[in-house]
Order: structure tokens, then C-alpha cells, then sequence
């Protein structure tokens, strides 16, 4: 699974970058964001919870 994984995001960041759009993979170069994310999860459980990608401001 990990396997498709990689490629999924890899062709997911192929695409964000021929849009233009800006972005961080694992977090945010936003102190704020970035902040709000490291004790966030989607189980509950306080631990870091980054998306894949953020859009940069």
C-alpha cells in the first residue's frame, strides 16, 4: 500500500506545481498553522496531525 501511497503523492505534487500553486508538504511555513497542527489528529488523540499538503500564503 505504501507503494501507491508514494506514487499518489508524487503525481498529486506533479499537479499542484503545472497549477502554480504554492504549497508545504507535512505542515506549514505558517508559525500559527503549523502550531495548531502539531497537537492535532483526526483519532483524538493530541498527536501531530499534518495534512499532506498546505497551499502557501
Amino acid at each position: 500500500m505504501a507503494k501507491k501511497e508514494a506514487k499518489t503523492d508524487l503525481w498529486v505534487t506533479s499537479q499542484l506545481n503545472e497549477c502554480g500553486i504554492q504549497f508545504t508538504p507535512q505542515g506549514s511555513d505558517v508559525k500559527e498553522i503549523h502550531e495548531a497542527l502539531s497537537s492535532t489528529s483526526k483519532s483524538g488523540t493530541s498527536d501531530a496531525g499534518y495534512p499532506e499538503y498546505t497551499e502557501q500564503i
